[in-house]
């Protein structure tokens, strides 16, 4: 079973689900683990490439310009999940790209990559004016941003947010490395929340995490 959150983040029950969904309904994407998964072949084998958020961007851009999947546009660098020194009837033909699903479907952030970043402003602010250090933070800008409570979320345009956002933890990052690690490793709800007592002295990553937290809080005690 797969079900989709409000987040556009897809939750599979198990393993099998997420190698039914990559190989029979679409390629995923996950910002937080910087993977982008897709079928390689017809024999049921799965493609990894390591791709950032802002190249995931230039993905986008391409993609709707030539209406093209993301694999259209990749070179090599590529990790074919299989074992091609076997029959490709053979069962453990697979092994590779089973194991690969076993141990990811359950880390938070996997998406449709139709579902990333179609904002237009937003994708023109990373690939013509986020410095590379902000782009650098991206995934992380997103997890926080994701989680906050849609209040917070009114107060400016996507655009705006990340660019607060990426900046704030670029700041961070050259002081607190054990913090950045912890928030990198954050891959589920409670992590997350865990991280409330360590936020770091910056007035606008504290404000979004701390809104972000609480929504979370609430929505824990509600189910």
């Amino acid at each position: 079973m797969t079900t989709k959150d409000r987040f556009n983040y897809l939750t599979f029950s198990d393993w099998n689900a997420m190698y039914h969904f990559i190989t029979s309904e679409g390629d995923l994407y996950n910002p937080f683990l910087n993977k982008y998964a897709f079928t390689y072949n017809n024999d049921g084998a799965i493609c990894v490439y390591d791709v950032t958020p802002a190249e995931a961007v230039e993905l986008v851009e391409q993609s709707v310009e030539n209406h093209e999947l993301w694999s259209a546009f990749l070179g090599t660098g590529g990790q074919i999940l299989d074992n091609d020194s076997l029959d490709r009837n053979n069962e453990q033909y697979l092994a590779v790209s089973y194991e690969f699903c076993k141990e990811n479907y359950n880390k938070v952030g996997w998406m449709r990559t139709d579902d990333f970043f179609q904002d237009s402003y937003t994708r023109k602010f990373i690939k013509y004016q986020a410095t590379d250090a902000q782009k650098k933070y991206l995934g992380q800008a997103i997890k926080i941003h994701d989680y906050c409570e849609m209040s917070i979320l009114f107060d400016y345009t996507d655009d705006v947010h990340y660019d607060l956002l990426t900046s704030a933890l670029a700041e961070i990052a050259e002081t607190d490395e054990k913090f950045m690690i912890r928030l990198e490793n954050a891959l589920s709800v409670e992590s997350y929340i865990a991280l409330k007592d360590v936020i770091p002295d910056n007035e606008i990553l504290r404000n979004y995490m701390e809104d972000g937290i609480e929504h979370m809080q609430s929505i824990l005690s509600e189910n």
